[in-house]
């Protein structure tokens, strides 16, 4: 019998994605999307960025809490994986010190630069997913964080995605996490 027995006959399992921030940050994320408050020297570019690891998104909650006070945020968004097959994507899989495509353009974006189909920068991939550089003080040393990911968005087009499919929110208040559904919508 073996594997191929017990495979399906279609594989689409939706991709779960995670995006930590403020609590006030959450709300907007949760009433649509833009790339309007993006930040320009991120790993692959201005974009929005979500990670596959909970952990992660949570981190990143807590670190941008501090940084600009206020309360943690984080929002779960569920993408069918063939919502993605008409995007440009660009995919990493490695982020060790050899993988010279990836700290090419991990180089090019972090100093303000754009990635683009084809080296156009008016034809940005819709999508990046890989490794997550180490922070801005040793990203020339070409070191990763080795469990974690970053999947990026950097269009419209890739945006709707996000708002189209399921999303859900929760915010810290008092060390409890309260889903954002049982919440009224602050002034």
């Amino acid at each position: 019998m073996g594997l191929e027995a017990a495979r399906p006959d279609v594989w689409d399992d939706p991709l779960d994605l995670w995006h930590g921030t403020t609590d006030d940050s959450a709300w907007s994320v949760l009433s649509g999307l833009s790339l309007d408050c993006c930040f320009r020297a991120a790993d692959f570019g201005p974009g929005f960025y979500a990670t596959t690891s909970r952990e992660q998104a949570l981190m990143w909650a807590s670190h941008q809490a501090r940084r600009r006070g206020g309360g943690m945020g984080i929002v779960a968004f569920r993408v069918p994986r063939s919502a993605l097959l008409g995007l440009r994507c660009s995919l990493f899989v490695r982020g060790d010190r050899d993988a010279d495509d990836y700290w090419r353009m991990v180089f090019c974006c972090r100093a303000g630069g754009f990635h683009g189909v084809g080296g156009a920068a008016d034809q940005p991939y819709d999508v990046v997913a890989g490794p997550v550089a180490r922070s801005f003080s040793r990203w020339s040393e070409r070191e990763a964080y080795q469990v974690y990911d970053q999947w990026s968005f950097h269009t419209l087009a890739a945006l709707r995605i996000l708002d189209g499919g399921d999303k859900c929110g929760w915010i810290s208040q008092k060390g409890a996490w309260i889903p954002m559904a049982q919440l009224s919508t602050p002034a």
